[in-house]
């Protein structure tokens, strides 16, 4: 495929993703509708219909108590669903075209029908991403009416779709709910919830259940239901062929210092700081082929919100990108946050500092979402980059705002700028390996347009998993085996459900040798089942701890840890140890795509400074 091509692919499909859903109005009204009349739509209407088009009827005049009307589907003189022959609106409404639907509409069209309403017109829209399952006015009082839609409408539905409630007239008293058939809470949470405006449900693999089995139930108190929309994000996405950057398992180092003090933002030099070339280097010479890169919310973004990057924080990051691209290291993305962010530093201390979890008022998940969309549009040229790890450790996060959500909303926005990197998700919990059944087992419902996560666990083998090492070797019931039991729940899930799987850290002290037999034990297990890593850690800031890697001696003297580590470098083959130092690759160099020396660049796509630069 040609440059052109590809360029031009990428804009077609950039333009598909952001434009409306193409609309075909197939009746035109109005029409009232009593004593189960209706208007006819003859199977030619259906003949370039596909799975996941929307049938929408837009209706008026609603004669029924409460201002309703009652509508069904027919389809050859018969009911095209036998156990929801007929349905209650109080407004616009649907019909997802699910695959068995669309064969019986293509051989014996589509009558919609009912009484007490009037039909104005009828539209098919292809695919949305939006599907609107309802839309009108609908005034909540107490926990009535309600707003039911038909288990039908959900049977193209998938586990990471979002089912979306836009609302109005909204006050200190209003309460928001989700139901199901037997008028429980779809989930936990759900049920007469308070609300500050409209609000959102992501499905898993429970909730579909529910919805496929019986109805979805809006309602609660004291409020306006003005839409009702099922978001399918996958729907419309495709990626361009040759584009889609994979992630070979390979093993390496945290480069630890950019996540460094507690101080925000902090000196650079003083509080933090970021590696440096004779630190990439050293992973290189040992034959590393990826870097974990840790960095920290606040010091790219602040004030929370602001619409822009911090531009000297991300000039810092890719400086170290441009030398990992030199040195031929992939980079691990890693916002190293633990699910907050520091709403307040004194600006010398960390003793008074306040942090906000996602999901609080003062730190939503649009926050969030916006900050990884900044980020992705920032640093999506750069093909060093093995993938964007979105938050580093979760923990204690709200029952109201679980981690799923958060990282599947962070998901959707990232899709909407680069469709290419791959993402890494961290498990609940502090994504420890031992109990990720237990804490992340529904990440596996997460949807990716892109198809293209990687999960990450974390594995230490201390007393209590935490990676501190308080205890010795003996007090803490360490054994050989002790590594392989305690990552062999995280590798399991990965090989059952067939997910990529990553251990991000894993260390050990430096002041008894049986760790490293320990270490050596987990990496060859993680190798033989086609899993990488990064050690924690490596970088020139860490001074006597005794987990650090960094060499002495002015980067002669290895730490003990590494004479393990250099025994796994790269789960396949490719990854070649240096025996003499890496030499500075010419930073002001133009590349082609096939690595090719440019002196003088004219049109095209090339590789300048470690990005991919189109000119």
């Amino acid at each position: 495929m040609t440059k052109n091509l590809i360029l031009s692919l990428m804009l077609a499909i950039c333009a598909f993703t952001t434009c409306r859903a193409e609309e075909n109005v197939v009746y035109s009204g109005p029409a009232a509708v009593s004593g189960w009349n209706g208007v006819d739509l003859s199977a030619g209407v259906f003949a370039d219909a596909g799975a996941g088009d929307v049938v929408r009827v837009y209706a008026s005049g609603f004669l029924g108590a409460d201002n309703s009307g009652t509508a069904g589907f027919r389809s050859s003189g018969s009911a095209l669903f036998a156990d929801e022959t007929e349905f209650k609106v109080y407004g616009d409404f649907t019909l997802i075209v699910s695959p068995s639907v669309l064969s019986r509409l293509r051989s014996g069209g589509l009558t919609v029908t009912g009484y007490n309403y009037t039909i104005d017109k009828i539209t098919l829209e292809k695919d949305p991403k939006n599907k609107v399952l309802f839309s009108g006015s609908v005034a909540i009082g107490y926990y009535t009416p309600t707003i039911s839609v038909p288990k039908f409408q959900f049977m193209t539905a998938k586990t990471g779709d979002v089912i979306k409630v836009s609302v109005s007239n909204v006050t200190s008293d209003s309460r928001g709910c989700l139901q199901n058939s037997g008028w429980s809470e779809l989930k936990p949470g759900y049920s007469g919830f308070e609300m500050t405006g409209d609000y959102s449900m992501v499905i898993d693999e429970s909730v579909l259940s529910q919805l496929r089995d019986g109805v979805l139930r809006v309602r609660g108190a004291y409020h306006t239901v003005n839409k009702v929309t099922l978001y399918c994000p996958s729907a419309g996405y495709d990626v361009v062929p040759g584009e889609r950057r994979e992630a070979v398992m390979m093993f390496g180092l945290n480069e630890s210092g950019g996540e460094f003090a507690g101080v925000y933002p902090g000196v650079d030099g003083t509080h933090y700081g970021y590696p440096n070339y004779d630190d990439l280097a050293y992973a290189r010479r040992k034959g590393f082929g990826i870097i974990r890169l840790p960095f920290r919310w606040e010091r790219v973004q602040r004030p929370l919100g602001s619409s822009s990057l911090i531009k000297s924080e991300t000039d810092k990051i890719k400086q170290v990108l441009d030398w990992a691209s030199e040195l031929g290291l992939k980079v691990v993305f890693d916002m190293h946050n633990f699910g907050r962010y520091c709403t307040y530093c004194n600006g010398y201390s960390s003793a008074n500092n306040v942090y906000a979890v996602i999901g609080e008022a003062s730190c939503t998940p649009d926050h969030f979402c916006d900050v990884w969309r900044m980020l992705a549009r920032e640093f999506r040229d750069y093909e060093c980059i093995w993938g964007y790890e979105i938050m580093n450790e979760p923990y204690a996060m709200l029952s109201s705002m679980p981690w799923f959500d958060i990282a599947q909303a962070a998901i959707y926005a990232i899709r909407e700028e680069d469709m290419s990197t791959p993402i890494v998700i961290d498990g609940d919990q502090f994504a420890t390996a031992r109990n990720w059944v237990y804490y992340s087992d529904n990440l596996r419902n997460l949807n990716d347009p892109a198809d293209n996560l990687i999960f990450s666990a974390h594995c230490y083998f201390d007393k209590d998993s935490s990676g501190e090492y308080k205890d010795s070797y003996d007090n803490s019931g360490a054994n050989a085996q002790t590594g392989v039991t305690r990552v062999k729940p995280f590798v399991d899930w990965c090989n059952k459900y067939g997910k990529r799987g990553f251990v991000g850290e894993y260390g050990i002290p430096d002041d008894d040798t049986r760790w490293n037999t320990v270490l050596d034990n987990t990496l060859s297990y993680l190798k033989e089942n086609g899993m990488g890593g990064t050690y924690w850690s490596a970088g020139h800031r860490w001074g006597d701890y005794k987990l650090a890697v960094h060499p002495t001696d002015n980067y002669t003297k290895d730490r003990p840890q590494m004479s393990v580590l250099v025994k796994y470098q790269s789960v396949g083959t490719g990854i070649l140890q240096l025996e003499t130092p890496a030499a500075r690759a010419d930073t002001g160099a133009w590349y082609t795509l096939q690595g090719m020396r440019v002196e003088n660049p004219g049109h095209g796509i090339f590789i300048h400074k470690g990005r991919k630069i189109v000119r």
